[in-house]
């Protein structure tokens, strides 16, 4: 190949990579290609080996697709629906997969498809919006997030999606929010969203603390429960006249037994 300069190999890269995304081309060589780019802008010289792949993967552009090119017009069609998000990244792999012409198991095909045929329906239907009552709900839920610890969220990663993509549709950083992430949310703050429902005690009852220096205290609910900014769901409560705030274990519906003396 005919030596080329340092713009001109950048500029072809970065066409290349423009190219790949089109396509939604992923492997080895966009990750190749962008690591190149990234040297090359960072002045960083090239190893002869590289410039070689990186100008003949140029020179070779975009691979020609080798699957079933029904299946991947279909599937480059999905991916641009509205409200199909949450199924792109599963997609854009399988989309990845055929192109190259690869064989896929029997249980990947099967996953394929219900992929395919949740996007068809929302491309039938129109995105999925949940109700304003599951909104209401679905606020408590990313507001009782703190409650659960880093530990717990890097082995629920299923949940944590889910939450995740709640939180941005509830921000405003996405126009759209799918049902499985609705459905998983809510279901994963379950406990406490049914304690804000169907309260441990209500407004004007009395209550004894049960924890600590207000052990044996009484005091009177001023208010519905609430969500504090430890994620948990507490109960207002006034004891000698200061307004205090309390989780439901550490109130009592009755006077605490006194501690016998040691």
């Amino acid at each position: 190949m005919a030596r080329k300069s340092h713009s001109l190999r950048l500029s072809q890269a970065v066409n290349l990579l423009e190219s790949y995304v089109v396509a939604h081309h992923q492997g080895r060589e966009v990750l190749f290609v962008t690591d190149m780019i990234s040297r090359m802008n960072r002045r960083k010289g090239l190893s002869a080996k590289q410039r070689n792949w990186l100008d003949s993967l140029i020179e070779e552009g975009v691979p020609a697709p080798k699957g079933d090119t029904n299946l991947i017009a279909e599937i480059e069609r999905l991916l641009k629906v509205p409200g199909t998000d949450h199924v792109h990244r599963q997609l854009q792999d399988f989309l990845s997969r055929e192109k190259r012409g690869w064989d896929l198991s029997p249980k990947q095909i099967a996953f394929r498809t219900r992929l395919i045929d949740s996007a068809r329906v929302i491309e039938r239907d129109g995105p999925w919006i949940p109700s304003n009552e599951m909104k209401e709900k679905l606020q408590y839920c990313i507001a009782m997030v703190p409650s659960r610890s880093t530990m717990y969220w890097s082995t629920h990663a299923g949940e944590g999606r889910a939450v995740g993509n709640v939180d941005e549709w509830l921000r405003g950083d996405e126009i759209y929010v799918d049902e499985w992430s609705v459905t998983k949310t809510l279901h994963s703050f379950r406990a406490g969203l049914r304690e804000l429902e169907n309260p441990y005690v209500t407004i004007g009852a009395m209550v004894w603390g049960n924890r600590g220096k207000f052990r044996g205290e009484m005091g009177i609910i001023t208010g519905p429960p609430f969500v504090g900014a430890d994620g948990f769901v507490s109960y207002p409560v006034l004891i000698d006249g200061v307004s205090l705030s309390f989780q439901k274990g550490a109130i009592t519906k009755r006077r605490p037994r006194e501690r016998s003396p040691v």
